[in-house]
């Protein structure tokens, strides 16, 4: 039970081995609990632990039934498991692809179920081979799609600067423009000032002749 709690609390959990610890069926059933939500346990080795059909079986219910699947390695040598656990792990082992490495001998299960097992296990270890170079092809692809994004989204930022540049220029060129019409306009004013004056003065300087 604080094996489970343990998985429950690590989630970055990628290997555990429990083996000799004498766990039996009834920590199986905990240890199952707690397999059906791991996400990144990869490796299990549970060998040399008096586990039972029962046991098994519960293991085999919870590696189906998590809908993540990451196992791929399951060490179960040297346990008391009968053939009455041989379909429960028939089908756990068929169902999961990532599941490469299986290893159950030493136990009371007939020999022909412990065959069985390592072929299937041998079977979905081809396929994993057979698929990584597509695995990496695709990998690749996404990669190469990443890129192109990133490439976009650089343009369009190298865009925007020089957008934002030509706007700056263009408001300091309308600055530039309103100042020098600031400017004539009060050089125009202060001419306009100075013929005002001008002319008043002169206008006085007539009145005083004529007086």
């Amino acid at each position: 039970r604080e094996v489970s709690r343990g998985m429950k609390r690590s989630p970055s959990l990628t290997a555990l081995n429990l083996s000799n610890n004498s766990i039996a069926n009834e920590g199986c059933h905990f240890l199952a609990q707690a397999l059906v939500g791991t996400i990144t346990l990869r490796a299990l080795d549970l060998s040399h632990n008096l586990i039972a059909s029962q046991g098994a079986i519960d293991l085999a219910e919870a590696i189906m039934t998590n809908v993540n699947r990451p196992l791929s390695k399951l060490l179960l040598t040297h346990n008391k498991i009968g053939e009455g656990a041989a379909r429960p792990l028939l089908r756990a082992v068929e169902s999961v692809p990532a599941l490469v490495v299986t290893k159950i001998t030493d136990n009371p299960l007939p020999y022909r179920v412990q065959l069985q097992i390592g072929e299937m296990a041998g079977r979905n270890a081809a396929k994993a081979r057979a698929s990584r170079p597509q695995v990496l092809q695709d990998a690749v692809v996404r990669a190469r799609g990443q890129l192109q994004e990133y490439q976009q989204v650089a343009a369009e930022a190298d865009r925007a600067g020089e957008e934002a540049e030509w706007m700056e220029e263009q408001v300091a060129a309308e600055k530039g423009r309103l100042e020098e019409a600031r400017r004539q306009s009060l050089q125009e004013v202060g001419d306009m000032e100075g013929q005002a004056e001008g002319a008043v003065a002169h206008r006085l300087g007539l009145e005083g002749t004529l007086q």
